[in-house]
């Protein structure tokens, strides 16, 4: 009897265990970090170990326990790594925008503004402008229950809060699951929108913490600001807004300088590779060193 009970116990330890292998095995396919389908497709360990490095965890290649909180945390339903050729921008910068459709848990005019607000964020700092517009937009906005016609279903509350799709698609999607909040605490449409416009212009995740872009989503931060980080890469992009304004002012000055710099690909097949960009730390060394400027590392 004690070798039976002993027996289920050792099977039920299994089953557990493989029950969480599975669940992250699946976190690390929805994100990027492992492709069961790929020629060099990695192991479930160095994905892990990929995952820790970019959520800046300590590296073990073991699900543990601070992997699995940061694993529980709301965020983007985009990937973190991405498996396809290219990265895109928007050959304009003046875009339209439009709803699909209302958000059930605020006033349609609260919204708006929030919205307007967001686009906003991105529209100060570079030559972009954004203009709402009662047919199709160049970007769509709209808040969704779980499945919506983009093979990307939603998860109701928690986890995924939205995504949105890179130029030239220009979908921007809210789960309708969530308790949406305007900049209190709780699920800030303000600060997830301003995240997902910045997909929406071609920016990936990053893996500085307080960005922006970084993928989770850790609460509501008053006075939201872009991190530098965020308005270096999207003004690599599209360019550095200018000032306007009046003055008056003399002065003057000589210097000279001489410098070099260059951002630049040392290898002529970057443009063929450019999936490799975000990967796991085993090609993301090449490609930082060979490829930069197609990767925009510079």
């Amino acid at each position: 009897m004690m070798l039976k009970v002993f027996a289920l116990e050792c099977l039920l330890v299994v089953v557990v265990i493989c029950k969480a292998d599975i669940d992250a095995e699946d976190f690390l396919t929805s994100f990027g970090y492992l492709n069961r389908n790929a020629f060099n497709r990695v192991s479930v360990t160095d994905a892990i170990k990929d995952y820790q490095s970019f959520n800046n965890l300590q590296v073990t290649g073991v699900v543990d326990e601070n992997t699995k909180a940061e694993m529980a945390k709301p965020r983007c339903g985009n990937p973190d790594r991405h498996g396809y050729n290219g990265y895109s921008k928007w050959t304009k910068t003046t875009l339209t925008y439009s709803f699909r459709n209302k958000c059930e848990d605020l006033s349609d005019v609260a919204v708006r503004q929030t919205i307007r607000e967001a686009f906003k964020m991105w529209s100060d700092v570079t030559h972009l402008a954004f203009t709402e517009t009662s047919g199709k937009g160049d970007i769509t906005i709209g808040f969704h229950h779980n499945s919506h016609g983009d093979n990307s279903p939603f998860d109701g509350p928690g986890r995924v809060l939205a995504h949105a799709y890179f130029p030239p698609e220009g979908r921007l999607c809210f789960d309708e699951g969530e308790r949406w909040v305007i900049k209190t605490t709780g699920t800030d449409l303000f600060e997830i929108a301003v995240h997902e416009i910045g997909h929406i212009l071609g920016l990936e995740h990053s893996n500085i913490q307080g960005t922006i872009m970084y993928p989770s989503y850790s609460g509501y931060r008053p006075n939201l600001q872009l991190h530098q980080d965020d308005r270096r890469r999207i003004q690599q992009m599209y360019g550095v807004k200018t000032g306007t304004g009046t003055g008056t002012g003399t002065g003057t000055g000589t210097g000279t300088g001489t410098g070099t710099g260059s951002c630049s690909d040392k290898v002529t097949d970057c443009s063929k590779n450019l999936a490799y960009c975000r990967s796991p730390p085993q090609w993301h060394d090449y490609m930082k060193a060979s490829c930069a400027k197609s990767c925009r590392f510079c």
